[in-house]
C-alpha cells in the first residue's frame, strides 16, 4: 500500500512571473498624491451619479404610486 501512494506524488515545481509592476517598489509623495487626487475625483463622480439615481428612484416611485392609483380608479369604474 505505501509504494501505490508514492508513486501518485506530483510535485509542483513552477514559478508563476507577473507581468504587472511589483509592489515592493516604493512611491513617492508626488505619485501618492496624484493617485490620491485621481481617487478623490472619481469618487466625487461615483456620490454625483449616485444621489442623482437616488432621485430618479424617488421620481419613479412617485409615478409608480399615481399611476397605480389612477389604475385602481379605471377598474373601479369598468366594474
Amino acid at each position: 500500500m505505501e509504494n501505490d501512494s508514492a508513486k501518485n506524488v506530483t510535485a509542483l515545481t513552477d514559478r508563476y512571473m507577473s507581468g504587472a509592476e511589483s509592489c515592493d517598489e516604493e512611491l513617492t509623495y508626488e505619485e501618492l498624491a496624484i493617485s490620491y487626487k485621481e481617487l478623490y475625483s472619481r469618487s466625487e463622480e461615483v456620490c454625483k451619479f449616485q444621489e442623482m439615481q437616488k432621485k430618479d428612484i424617488s421620481q419613479l416611485h412617485a409615478e409608480r404610486s399615481d399611476n397605480l392609483a389612477k389604475i385602481f380608479e379605471l377598474i373601479d369604474k369598468v366594474t
